[in-house]
């Protein structure tokens, strides 16, 4: 006597496998339209999505096609276009591997033009701005002979020559609380406008007594 198992593996298992090859298909698809997509990356701005490339028009064939068409390949699968030969006027519909993308009514480029259409949203749909170089800021250039000092409590703050020897100590706070509180210290940069002495100012000053004589 058959078990349920039995009809169960013979009900479910081709499903399933046909469910593994369906999601493998896809897959794949997706992997070669990424390959795709980092190449037009690569090319730079602006992309341009290259034209599918049609086969000549075919008949029936038994197999893939009942009825007249014409397919292209592409990197996210076959696109194909099919319709009715003996009729008339029978519309042309869109496929992309075997999916239905659209009617393209009754005249083969304006189908052409919409399976075209459908492939550049989908190529483009994924691409994103490529990542532009920083531009360096004029105005937090760091300026490697000068110290900035910084009061992490009142927040006064002084540049000082980088050779400084003197307190490392808040005077704001030694006068006005009577305790001593360390200044933080970093390389002064150009953005830096200190609220105590500026060493960098006498250097201009200099420079430009220098430059009237």
């Amino acid at each position: 006597m058959t078990e349920l198992s039995d009809y169960r593996r013979l009900v479910e298992g081709p499903q399933n496998e046909a469910y593994e090859m369906r999601i493998a298909s896809l897959s794949q698809r997706a992997e070669a339209a990424e390959a795709e997509l980092a190449a037009l990356r690569a090319q730079g701005e602006p992309v341009a999505v290259k034209a599918l490339e049609w086969s000549e028009p075919s008949g029936p064939n038994g197999k893939e096609f009942c009825y007249d068409h014409v397919t292209a390949n592409s990197s996210i699968g076959r696109y194909s276009i099919e319709w009715k030969g003996w009729k008339d006027y029978d519309d042309r519909t869109v496929f992309l591997a075997g999916e239905w993308i659209a009617n393209g009514g009754s005249n083969l480029d304006l189908a052409k033009a919409a399976a075209q259409t459908h492939y550049e949203n989908t190529i483009r749909s994924a691409l994103v701005p490529a990542p532009t170089e920083a531009k360096a800021d004029v105005g937090a250039l760091e300026q490697s002979g000068f110290l900035y000092f910084e009061c992490p409590e009142c927040g006064f703050d002084s540049v000082q020559k980088s050779d400084f020897a003197g307190s490392r100590e808040c005077p704001m706070c030694a006068g006005d609380s009577g305790h001593d509180v360390g200044m933080s210290v970093r390389i002064a940069r150009s953005a830096d406008k200190p609220e105590g002495k500026d060493a960098r100012a006498a250097l201009n000053l200099d420079s430009q007594k220098d430059g009237a004589k």
